[in-house]
C-alpha cells in the first residue's frame, strides 16, 4: 500500500514482528490505519507511512505477535471428543433436541455414550427448560445418554451408569451428598465415589426417574 494513500494513526518500529508468513520472514515494523494494518515490513518502508498526528512506538526489539482470540475451549476434550458430541448450538426447541438425540442414538457406536455438552442454554428453547430424565428414556431407550448444562447440572439416561454415581473431575476430592433417593419415602445418604466420567462434580438422583419440569423464564 503506498503511503500516499494516507497517514497511518500508529507505527511500531524496532520490533520482532512475527506475521505468520509461510516462508518465516519477519517484519521490523508494521502501521495501522484504523483498524487494519496499512503496511508490514522494514522500517524504511512503514515509516513512509508517518504523519503529524501518527503515534510511533519503538518496541526496543521486543516480540509482537498477532492478537490472539481465545474465547475459552477445551483443546484436549474438544480434540479427542468433538466427532462423538452432539451439538445443541442454534437448535430452536428442546423437542427438536431430543429428535436429534435419537438421531445420534442411531449411529453412536456400542460401548459409547450421546453426548450433549456446551454450547446450548435452556433460554433458546421454545419450551424454555431443560429435558428431563424420562424424556432421555424415551429419546434413546437403549443407549446411553449425558446431557451437560452449564457445568452447574447433569442428567444421564436408564442406560448410563449405575444410582448415585458421582460424575466428577478425577483431580476432585469425593463429596457426601445427602438426598432422597427418587421414589422412596425414606431419605438416603450415599457417597459418590466411583468414577464412571471424567467431569464437574455432581451428583444426580436416581436414574430412570423423571425429574420435574423446570421452568426458565417466560
Amino acid at each position: 500500500m503506498a503511503a500516499e494513500d494516507g497517514q497511518a494513526d500508529l507505527i511500531v518500529r524496532n520490533a520482532k514482528v512475527s506475521t505468520l508468513r509461510a516462508d518465516g520472514n519477519e517484519a521490523e515494523a508494521f502501521a495501522v490505519r484504523g483498524e487494519q494494518f496499512a503496511a508490514v515490513g522494514d522500517a524504511t518502508e512503514v515509516m513512509c507511512f508517518a504523519g503529524e498526528s501518527t503515534r510511533v512506538l519503538d518496541a526496543g526489539g521486543r516480540r509482537v505477535i498477532p492478537g490472539l482470540n481465545d474465547s475459552h475451549i477445551h483443546t484436549i476434550r474438544g480434540g479427542l471428543q468433538f466427532n462423538l458430541e452432539l451439538r445443541w448450538d442454534g437448535v430452536p426447541s428442546l423437542q427438536r433436541g431430543l429428535e436429534m438425540i435419537s438421531e445420534q442414538a442411531k449411529r453412536t457406536p456400542e460401548g459409547q455414550w450421546v453426548r450433549v455438552m456446551g454450547g446450548w442454554s435452556p433460554y433458546q428453547f421454545t419450551e424454555r427448560r431443560i429435558p428431563t430424565v424420562a424424556e432421555l428414556n424415551d429419546a434413546a431407550p437403549g443407549v446411553p445418554v449425558l446431557v451437560l448444562f452449564g457445568y452447574s447440572e447433569v442428567l444421564v439416561n436408564g442406560p448410563g451408569p449405575p444410582p448415585w454415581v458421582c460424575i466428577r473431575m478425577a483431580s476432585w476430592p469425593a463429596k457426601t451428598t445427602s438426598r432422597s433417593t427418587a421414589g422412596s419415602s425414606s431419605a438416603g445418604t450415599r457417597r459418590c465415589t466411583r468414577r464412571s466420567l471424567v467431569f464437574p462434580a455432581f451428583c444426580r438422583s436416581n436414574i430412570g426417574s423423571a425429574r420435574p419440569s423446570s421452568s426458565f423464564g417466560s
